[in-house]
């Protein structure tokens, strides 16, 4: 039975991806804001539908190259973002959160954008997102023995700044996914997330190292003291940061020797 459900799942599944794949093509026409917003909506439908079926977790929707699909190391969340470009280079984000329960079936979040000002925010429900592109999961167990996932991520926020945010998920109680908890010791304060805003002309590394379990990244400065506080002149001075994970929760260290740790 399980067997007939499978081949029955990866078919629609098959077919709907090239669905999909088909409205991305489409997206990249030159449309108007309004048209690409209808496409774009279907996809979300079509999309909807097809992460409900419980053997969409590992399927690996290969041809959607448009959509991020990120799992976390124990295979019980997988996340897909995607982003949306309309005139004036804003863009709009998209997404959903898959959790497989121990019994194997499917749980479906959505990620509702965009209130661009939640991320400044310390607890933030789901439907209230700031919108991000996340890359990468890691499954962390705290201090009283609950788990969470830290997301690494990035935001074209506007046409002077780029953003990469350092955000933590996890679900509550009721298996309700919430992000932001106080488990970032930065700049000398507990932070809910963390948000590096630096020059669109530059990029900007943030990544987790697994061997020394830390979280490194470029630091930013300012190209001179005069643009204290003004992002769109920080960029990487050639110096490097890291997150440390100690107890469950994650200690900035400074300065450290990516070369050798």
């Amino acid at each position: 039975n399980s067997f007939i459900e499978k081949a029955n799942d990866t078919i629609k599944i098959k077919e709907n991806e090239i669905v999909i794949k088909n409205l991305f093509n489409d997206l990249k026409k030159n449309l108007n804001d309004e048209d690409k917003k209808y496409l774009n909506q279907k996809i979300c439908n079509t999309f909807k539908n097809l992460l409900t079926l419980n053997y969409s977790f590992f399927y690996p929707f290969d041809s959607l190259n448009n959509v991020g699909k990120i799992y976390s190391q124990d295979s019980t969340l997988r996340l897909y973002t995607w982003n949306l470009l309309l005139k004036g280079g804003n863009h709009e984000y998209f997404g959903y959160i898959q959790y497989r329960s121990k019994t194997d079936s499917i749980k479906l979040f959505e990620l509702q954008c965009c209130n661009k000002n939640s991320i400044n925010e310390n607890t933030i429900k789901i439907d209230n997102w700031y919108g991000a592109l996340y890359y990468e999961i890691i499954d962390v167990v705290s201090s009283d023995n609950n788990k969470y996932y830290v997301l690494l991520g990035f935001n074209f926020n506007n046409i002077l700044t780029k953003r990469k945010i350092i955000d933590a998920l996890y679900f509550d109680n009721k298996g309700e996914p919430h992000l932001g908890l106080p488990v970032f010791f930065y700049n000398k304060k507990w932070n809910y997330r963390i948000i590096f805003e630096y020059s669109a002309k530059v990029s900007m590394i943030l990544k987790y190292e697994p061997r020394i379990k830390m979280i490194v990244y470029d630091h930013l400065s300012p190209s001179h003291p005069m643009y204290i506080g003004k992002f769109q002149f920080y960029g990487p001075d050639f110096s490097y940061d890291a997150l440390k994970l100690e107890n469950g929760k994650w200690i900035e260290v400074k300065d450290i020797d990516i070369r050798n740790p």
